[in-house]
């Protein structure tokens, strides 16, 4: 995620409220079912920011390392970026578009994927609700990168993750 947010402070959980409960049905949706419990999820800021608002280059900047560190010692199988902030966090020197997968870090090369963020889906404007112009909800392009985040996370545990979820 981008950052803390108070709300996710009071209820002590990432993505509360409406934004994680459309994560949360993505996740335990028809081609994706991932089970919650097999992800670890971070922020790029880990403190809140005042008023609510979105952390800006020099807070993003100053916990970069702290969030490479994090990610070194967890070890994950595959990273999963939602939204801008978290993909230029990761590749600050790379453009990495949305439904994109590229490799962070050295040895082994994690692969990570850039999505939507779930508030991206949840807070469509009436003339934004797209981002390829064909009429694509962001809904829809979200629950189609998360199927392509499953199949992949499948392969690389090696066991198909909604046989294992569906157990």
């Amino acid at each position: 995620s981008d950052r803390v947010s108070g709300y996710e402070l009071t209820s002590e959980r990432f993505f509360a409220g409406a934004i994680g409960d459309i994560l949360t049905r993505i996740l335990a949706a028809p081609g994706v079912m991932i089970p919650p419990e097999w992800l670890y999820m971070t922020a790029v800021v880990s403190c809140a920011q005042p008023l609510h608002r979105f952390p800006r280059g020099v807070a993003v900047t100053s916990c970069r390392e702290r969030l490479w560190d994090e990610l070194r010692a967890v070890e994950p199988v595959m990273i999963v970026t939602l939204g801008d902030l978290a993909a230029s966090a990761l590749f600050p020197d790379d453009e990495f578009s949305q439904g994109e997968w590229k490799s962070w870090g050295e040895t082994p090369a994690i692969p990570t994927y850039r999505t939507l963020h779930p508030r991206e889906a949840l807070w469509q404007i009436a003339d934004d609700k797209t981002l390829h112009g064909d009429g694509t909800s962001k809904k829809r392009i979200m629950w189609s990168d998360w199927c392509a985040i499953s199949a992949r996370f499948g392969e690389l545990v090696g066991a198909s993750v909604q046989k294992v979820s569906e157990s």
